[in-house]
């Protein structure tokens, strides 16, 4: 098995730093210490470093030496580890939770707008999520523009010397590190430090880390309530080693990142934003939940650790869900998160084998994520006129063939049944223009929601499912337009065909366009004479025409399996169900026309037999 994590101490190193401090006989408060503070000091370029006994410590202490206090609002992310947000309730503050933006960093340039509307926010708390480095500028933006705001960073994940140019500290009071096992360096498992330039800051955190200790006369008098938040000796030691060589821990961390990046392009996840980091973790974000559960099932399964929602969005916790948060999308995102193996441990070969692994599991599942094209149709909802509008020619040419045959035929004053309804425009436009009403069905909840926002009776029902049960419902004709029987599997259209019958009433017609896979005009002369020949030697493969398409949505690319028809495979499927077929067609994808067989997709009627 491959570990997720791996302390990054070596036994040598751990060996050398118990000997070291047995030599010295001192255990607690002693030159270990010091000279940890100082080697980190001078690797950070910073003033002022204090050890603590852990980074959730460490946090806590410069949270104290702030002076944030009950009720005071603070300015937070609402995705980070939850110690960022339990050290505020710790004191009694009121956590004000912001977005987060693409690289699932706390969102700066939001977070200004939010304290220019809540001038009673006092301070402002910043994780950097997987090493990430700071947004500087906003950063610099927001002190110079509210100079009351006090600045904490939580640099947990995010340590590397200052030559990095990360830009932790330039513009914050503290910083606060952790040396947990599974960051960058560790000191024998726990560990912290905060970090600042400020002198009063500096001597207020060391006297918070010693139960308030301080060096004066009148110590007994001025001693303030604190803390044992203490790093052993031989935790100091272990750092000081590892502060040594931090160089070239990162410099591996890096050189695996690129690799593992650069393996991932072609994979449909998203990706961490090519930043400057200190790589603590690699991470992936799957195009769904389902996705993110099965990338990280593969992973296991091929002996490699992964954790599919590594940090839980903290207004999700119950004692957080009464705060303000601003961000509605951060719980489906920190679900859709998947960590993987990063740390020096990795050979090259086990780097391989992990990029192989996702790479194998993202492309396989980009083609079977979608068999229900639910969570393709949720995402895409908001961008549907705009994408309805693009095929307009297309879409209108059709809806005009409908209304003709329903119109020829007699069909009004009676109920349209139309599936997979989109945002239901399209259905309510034909039933108007034929003197019938329309009801409308779609297995996305999105798009039923924005169907009825349209003033559609529309609802969620998914009639290719097996857990679909009749009704008695019955109408007068049915709508399956747009490819809508491309999205699911054969058993499944078989399924969604054959209660689509059962919903007729005797002798009514069924409208059905789907994508033509010899449509030369639209797929390329070589793809479709490729085709023909294709469907020639399988006949009713129902494998025959599947691919996947891919769509941009909101700057992400959302891939979904999608089939194309040859002619006979629509009619044999009518057929099957029970229905005989009164028309074929074929409409050019680009300008609406009527064509043929070789330059348009294919428009086939349907009906019902009498009795």
């Amino acid at each position: 098995m491959i570990e997720l994590f791996s302390p990054e101490p070596t036994p040598e190193e751990m060996s050398d730093a118990a000997a070291l401090v047995a030599s010295n006989n001192v255990l607690a408060r002693g030159p270990e210490v010091l000279r940890f503070e100082e080697a980190l000091g001078e690797t950070l370029q910073t003033p002022h470093v204090i050890a603590a006994s852990s980074g959730t410590a460490a946090l806590h202490m410069a949270v104290r030496a702030l002076g944030w206090d009950s009720g005071d609002k603070i300015l937070t992310s609402p995705y980070s580890f939850i110690a960022t947000s339990n050290v505020l309730l710790h004191e009694g503050c009121t956590p004000v939770y912001g977005r987060i933006n693409s690289g699932l960093q706390l969102d700066l340039e939001h977070a200004a707008t939010v304290i220019d509307d809540n001038p009673d926010i006092k301070g402002i708390l910043v994780p950097h999520i997987f090493g990430h480095q700071v947004d500087t500028e906003d950063l610099k933006e927001l002190r110079l523009n509210f100079p009351h705001i006090q600045v904490i960073e939580d640099a947990a994940q995010a340590l590397a010397p200052g030559k990095y140019n990360l830009g932790v500290g330039v513009h914050s009071d503290i910083v606060a590190y952790s040396f947990h096992e599974n960051k960058v360096i560790s000191t024998f498992g726990e560990g912290g430090a905060v970090t600042t330039r400020d002198l009063r800051l500096a001597q207020k955190l060391r006297a918070l880390r010693e139960h308030g200790r301080i060096d004066a006369e009148d110590w007994i008098e001025k001693l303030e309530l604190g803390y044992n938040y203490r790093l052993t000796e031989v935790q100091a030691a272990l750092g000081s080693l590892q502060v040594a060589r931090l160089d070239s821990i990162l410099s591996r961390r890096r050189a695996i990142a690129e690799y593992m990046l650069s393996g991932y392009q072609d994979s449909g996840l998203e990706l961490p934003d090519e930043v400057t980091r200190s790589w603590f973790g690699m991470y992936v974000i799957a195009q769904s939940v389902h996705d993110a559960h099965r990338l990280a099932d593969d992973l296991e399964a091929d002996g490699i650790q992964a954790r599919q929602r590594p940090m839980p969005a903290i207004p999700k916790f119950h004692f957080n869900r009464g705060y303000v948060s601003f961000d509605d999308k951060v719980e489906d995102i920190s679900e859709r998160v998947v960590m993987v193996p990063l740390h020096t441990r990795l050979s090259d070969a086990d780097v391989e084998r992990i990029t192989g692994s996702v790479l194998r599991s993202a492309l396989t599942s980009s083609l079977n994520a979608a068999i229900s094209s639910r969570h393709f149709y949720d995402t895409v909802s908001k961008s549907f006129k705009e994408i309805r509008a693009e095929r307009a020619r297309y879409l209108r040419s059709i809806e005009q063939l409908v209304v003709d045959c329903l119109v020829s035929n007699g069909i009004s004053n009676g109920v349209l049944l139309d599936i997979g309804c989109g945002d239901g425009v399209r259905g309510q436009l034909i039933a108007d223009q034929t003197e019938n009403k329309v009801r409308a069905y779609d297995n996305s909840p999105e798009m039923v929601s924005l169907a009825r926002s349209n003033g559609i009776d529309a609802e969620v029902v998914d009639l290719s499912s097996d857990k679909y049960e009749q009704t008695g419902d019955r109408f007068d004709a049915a709508l399956i337009l747009w490819n809508v029987i491309g999205h699911i599997d054969f058993e499944k259209r078989q399924r969604l065909i054959g209660n689509v019958f059962n919903l007729l009433e005797p002798g009514v017609l069924v409208f059905i366009d789907v994508n033509n896979i010899f449509n030369a005009a639209e797929y390329g002369e070589n793809n479709a004479i490729a085709n023909r020949r294709l469907v020639s030697q399988n006949s009713f493969d129902p494998a025959t025409g599947n691919f996947t398409a891919t769509r941009e949505v909101d700057g992400r690319k959302i891939s979904t399996p999608t089939h194309l028809f040859h002619t006979s495979e629509v009619v044999e499927l009518l057929e099957s169900a029970g229905f005989s077929i009164e028309d074929i067609s074929y409409v050019n994808y680009e300008s609406g026309e009527v064509s043929d067989e070789s330059s348009g997709q294919i428009f086939v009627i349907g009906r019902k037999p009498q009795g």
